[in-house]
C-alpha cells in the first residue's frame, strides 16, 4: 500500500476510523450564570411547545456578549464568542444542554434499548481476523468474549499442512481455557490498556525487520497526544527509553535499532522527523523540519525494506525523500520537488520507484493543471520527472486510487464511474503488458485492501462488502489466479434466503454468487475447507445506484439501499453526505442499518461534487470557490428520493460527519423545510471564524480546501454559505441533533454549541433541537465493538421520534 491512502487520511479534518475510544463519567458542572432567564416566546400548537407543557422543561438559553469582527471592510458580531474563550463557563452550558437533550429524550428510553438490543443480537460474542502471514509469524485480532476491544496476537508459522492433531489441540485450548499449544503471544490488550488509562486510543504500531521490537503510540487522554513505546516481543517488556511525547508516524530502518518518527506541534501538525538509535547515549537526531504551516510529515517505508522515506504533504503538494534503510548515516535524497497542484507517493522494487502521480505526462501541454492519478516509474539512477515513464494505459472513466507492490506481482485499485476494480500485473514488467482483472462478488460497493505486509507474498488479501453484502474477507493467490472466502462477518437473528443450489468452492478469480448462507468460523489460518459460502442479502434488500441530473447537467452518483418491495413513495429516508477532501463516500455493510431497513426506511448516500469517487475533477468541481455545488448536489438527490417514489417529501432525514455536518447544516440553510430531522456529528460549523484563528489546530493547514481568509474573494465565499453565519430567521427548521466533544482538537466544541444557540434564537423554534455533548472524547464517538451501539440507538431513536416510525 501507499503512502497514498495514510496522507489523505491525516489531511483532513475527520479523523481516521478505526480508533478506539472509552467513555467515562465526567463530573457535573453547574454555571446557571451564563443564563439570561429570559424565555423564549414560541407558536401555540407546535410540537416543542407541546413537550414543553407535558414536561416543563425548556431548553438552555445562551447569553449574548457583544464582539465585533471586521475583515476585508466587512463587520460583524459574534455575540456567542465567549464560548471559545471561556471553557470552564462553556462546560456549565454544555452541561445544561446534555441534560435538556435527556429529558427531550426521555420518551424514547425503551425504544432506545429495544433497538441496541436488536444490534446487539446480530453480533457474535467474539469475533477474531483471519491470520495473516509475515515471515515466520502469523498476526491477527481478536475481541474475546465479554470485552469490547481488539487484542492482538502472533504466533509462529507451522509450515507444513496442518494436520488433525493440531487442529483438535486448537479445539481442546479453545474449550479447556489452556494456554495456547501453538505458542500465541499477546502483543497490545487494548481491554488492559483501557482498564488502566480509562482512555485508550492506539495510534500506529510498526514491527522491526527481524520482528524481534514493537514500535507503537498511544493517546491515553482524549487529546490526540501520543506518546511513543518501544516493545521486546522477546522477553515481553517495555524497552526501558525515553517516552517521546507528541509522535505522529513511526517506522524502523533495516538494522532493528534504527526507529524515525515525526514530531506533531501545539496545532496537531507533525513537523520534524527524527531518528532515535536504541541504546544509543547520543540522543535524537532531528533529520528534516518542514516549515510550511499547510505541510505535514510522515515516515513510511518501501514494502521491500530498500528505503525509509519522508513524505512531505500538503492538500495540494507532494515531496518525498528516500533514506537507505540499511544505512541510516547515508542522508536524505530528494525525489521530485514539490510543485503546486502536483502529488505524487512511491514504491520501490528491483531498482525502479514506481510512483503515483497526478502530473500530467511531459507530452501534454505544461499549462494543462494536473489530472487523476497514473502509475509511472524511473530508475534510481535518474529520478527527474521528465523521465518518468508510463506503466500501464490510462482508460476513459477509470481511476487508479492505490496500488500493492509484490516481489512477482502489481495489484491496482482502481475504480470505474464510483465502483472498485482490482487488476494484478506481473513483475519484472516487460513494457505494456496486460492485466488480470480480479472478478469480484457482483454488486461490491467498496473494497478495502489488507494490510499484505509481505512483500515475497504470492497471495494478497482484500475485504468487500455492500450494505446488502457482509464483509468478506478474500485472499487472491496471484500467481494460480483462485480466490478463495477467508472470512465473512456472521450476521445472527437475520432471516436469510436459502437457494436450491449449494455454494461452490471459488476458483479461477471468480466468487459465487450462489450461497446457503452457512457462515464461516470467526477465524481461520488459512482457507483450507472447500465448503466456505459466501453469504449476501441481495434478495431481502435492494442496493442500486443512480445518476441523478443537478445544477448544469452534471450526474451524481446516488446509491440507494431498501428493504424489497419498498418503492411505493411514503417511506422514510435518510440521506447521508460528506463531499470533501476528495474523499470518497464508502459503501458498505453495517449491520446497524438492519434496524432502520427492517422499519421500512431508505438509507441513501449521496457522491457529492468534494468526494473523491470520480476523480480529481469531480473533487476540484466542489472545494474552494465551486463549493457549493456540494450542497446543490445533496438538494438534488434529495428531490430525486421523493420524485421517484422511493421517500416522503416530509419524511426526509439528513446525516452528516465532521465536514459531512458542514455539507448538511449548510444545505439546511438554504432549504429549511427540505428536511424533518437531520443528525450532524462533530460538524464543522462556524468555518469563518475557524478559518481566521490561526492559532487552532488545522486551521491554515485547511485554507487549501476552503480557502484562505485573507483573500477577499475567498473569504466572501466561505461567508455566504458557514452554517453559523448564515442561519436564516424566523424559518422553520427541521428537528436537530448536533453531537459534539470536549476534547475535539479538530472541530472546537464551541462550534456546535454557538450553532444550536443560534438556531434557538433566530428561528422559528417549532421543531426538537438538541446539542449532546460528549465529556470525555474527541472527534469521534465510541468505538467499541458493543458500546458504541448505545449511541446509535440513540440516532436511530432521534430519527424516529421526529421522523416517525
Amino acid at each position: 500500500m501507499l503512502e497514498k491512502r495514510v496522507a489523505l487520511s491525516m489531511l483532513r479534518r475527520k479523523a481516521p476510523t478505526g480508533k478506539l475510544r472509552f467513555w467515562s463519567d465526567f463530573p457535573y458542572v453547574c454555571c446557571c450564570q451564563i443564563l439570561t432567564g429570559r424565555l423564549i416566546h414560541t407558536k401555540d400548537n407546535t410540537p416543542i411547545e407541546d413537550f414543553q407543557r407535558r414536561t416543563g422543561c425548556n431548553p438552555p438559553v445562551a447569553a449574548k456578549r457583544p464582539f465585533r469582527r471586521t475583515k476585508h471592510g466587512i463587520t460583524w458580531w459574534d455575540p456567542y464568542h465567549w464560548m471559545r474563550l471561556n471553557k470552564e463557563e462553556a462546560i456549565g452550558y454544555l452541561q445544561l444542554e446534555n441534560n435538556y437533550a435527556e429529558n427531550s429524550m426521555a420518551d424514547t428510553l425503551a425504544l432506545q434499548r429495544k433497538l441496541e438490543k436488536e444490534m446487539t443480537s446480530r453480533l457474535t460474542e467474539e469475533i477474531s481476523s483471519p491470520p495473516e502471514r509475515i515471515g515466520p509469524w502469523l498476526y491477527y485480532t481478536r475481541v474475546p468474549k465479554g470485552q469490547e476491544y481488539n487484542v492482538y496476537y502472533r504466533r509462529r508459522h507451522s509450515s507444513g499442512t496442518k494436520t488433525s492433531q493440531s487442529r483438535w489441540k486448537r479445539l481442546a485450548s479453545s474449550i479447556m481455557g489452556w494456554d495456547d499449544p501453538m505458542g500465541e503471544e499477546v502483543l497490545l490488550d487494548m481491554n488492559a490498556l483501557v482498564e488502566q488509562f480509562d482512555y485508550v486510543q492506539l495510534g500506529t504500531c510498526r514491527f522491526s525487520k527481524n520482528q524481534d521490537l514493537m514500535a507503537y503510540t498511544l493517546d491515553t487522554s482524549g487529546n490526540e497526544i501520543f506518546r511513543l513505546f518501544v516493545k521486546d516481543l522477546q522477553t515481553g517488556q517495555l524497552v526501558v527509553e525515553e517516552q517521546k511525547v507528541s509522535v505522529g508516524s513511526v517506522e524502523w530502518a533495516g538494522d532493528g535499532i534504527s526507529l524515525y518518527y515525526t514530531e506533531v506541534d501545539h496545532l496537531l501538525r507533525p513537523w520534524r522527523a527524527y531518528r532515535r538509535t536504541l541504546g544509543s547515549a547520543s540522543g535524537d537526531k532531528l533529520i528534516f523540519e518542514e516549515k510550511d504551516a499547510r505541510s505535514f510529515l510522515h515516515v513510511s517505508r518501501t514494502k521491500d525494506w530498500t528505503f525509509v522515506t519522508v513524505n512531505v504533504n500538503s492538500k495540494t503538494t507532494s515531496e518525498v525523500y528516500l533514506v537507505d534503510a540499511d544505512d541510516p548515516e547515508a542522508g536524505l535524497q530528494l525525489v521530485e520537488k514539490r510543485r503546486v497542484g502536483v502529488q505524487y507517493f512511491i514504491e520501490h522494487h528491483q531498482g525502479f520507484l514506481y510512483i503515483l502521480t497526478n502530473r500530467r505526462p511531459t507530452t501534454e501541454s505544461v499549462s494543462d493543471a494536473p489530472g487523476d492519478y497514473r502509475l509511472v516509474r524511473c530508475q534510481l539512477q535518474d529520478l527527474r520527472s521528465e523521465h518518468w515513464q508510463e506503466v500501464v494505459s490510462m482508460e476513459q472513466g477509470v481511476l487508479i486510487e492505490d496500488i500493492e507492490i509484490f516481489e512477482k506481482h502489481l495489484v491496482l485499485y482502481q475504480r470505474s464511474r464510483g465502483l472498485p476494480r482490482v487488476d494484478v500485473l506481473d513483475l519484472p514488467l516487460t513494457g505494456f503488458q496486460s492485466r488480470r482483472r480480479l472478478r469480484l462478488p457482483q454488486k461490491v460497493c467498496t473494497v478495502i485492501p489488507g494490510a499484505n505486509e509481505d512483500f515475497s507474498s504470492s497471495v494478497f488479501r482484500l475485504s468487500v462488502s455492500s450494505p446488502n453484502l457482509p464483509e468478506t474477507i478474500l485472499e487472491y493467490d496471484l500467481a494460480t489466479g483462485k480466490a478463495e472466502v477467508l472470512q465473512q462477518e456472521p450476521v445472527l437473528g437475520v432471516q436469510r434466503h436459502r437457494q436450491k443450489q449449494r455454494g461452490k468452492k471459488v476458483e479461477d478469480g471468480e466468487i459465487s454468487d450462489v450461497a446457503d448462507h452457512r457462515v464461516a468460523a470467526p477465524s481461520k489460518d488459512v482457507a483450507e475447507d472447500s465448503d466456505v459460502f459466501l453469504l449476501d442479502y441481495f434478495s431481502q434488500y435492494i442496493c442500486q445506484r443512480h445518476e441523478v441530473i443537478t445544477s448544469g447537467d452534471v450526474s451524481v452518483p446516488l446509491t440507494v439501499v431498501h428493504k424489497s418491495g419498498v418503492n411505493d413513495g411514503q417511506n422514510p429516508a435518510l440521506l447521508i453526505g460528506y463531499g470533501a477532501y476528495g474523499k470518497n463516500l464508502e459503501v458498505e455493510w453495517c449491520s446497524d442499518y438492519l434496524s432502520l431497513l427492517d422499519r421500512g426506511w431508505v438509507i441513501a448516500f449521496c457522491h457529492v461534487r468534494g468526494g473523491g469517487e470520480l476523480g480529481r475533477t469531480w473533487y476540484q468541481a466542489g472545494q474552494l470557490l465551486k463549493k457549493k455545488n456540494s450542497f446543490y448536489d445533496f438538494i438534488a438527490c434529495a428531490n430525486f428520493l421523493v420524485e421517484n417514489n422511493l421517500a416522503h417529501r416530509h419524511k426526509l432525514s439528513a446525516l452528516g460527519d465532521s465536514a459531512g455536518g458542514l455539507l448538511v447544516a449548510s444545505v439546511v440553510n438554504l432549504k429549511p423545510s427540505l428536511f424533518k430531522a437531520v443528525i450532524l456529528q462533530a460538524p464543522f460549523l462556524d468555518i469563518s471564524n475557524t478559518l481566521l484563528d490561526k492559532d487552532l489546530p488545522l486551521s491554515v493547514h485547511e485554507y487549501d480546501e476552503w480557502g484562505d481568509p485573507d483573500d477577499p474573494e475567498h473569504f466572501a465565499n466561505i461567508r455566504s454559505y458557514s452554517p453559523y453565519d448564515n442561519v436564516q430567521e424566523k424559518e422553520s427548521y427541521p428537528a436537530i441533533l448536533v453531537k459534539s466533544g470536549l476534547l475535539d482538537k479538530r472541530v472546537g466544541y464551541w462550534e456546535a454549541a454557538k450553532y444550536i444557540a443560534t438556531i434557538r434564537d433566530l428561528t422559528a423554534r417549532n421543531q426538537l433541537i438538541l446539542l449532546k455533548c460528549s465529556m470525555d472524547t474527541g472527534h469521534a464517538e465510541d468505538c467499541g465493538r458493543f458500546s458504541h451501539l448505545e449511541q446509535t440507538a440513540y440516532d436511530y431513536a432521534f430519527l424516529l421520534k421526529t421522523v416517525g416510525l
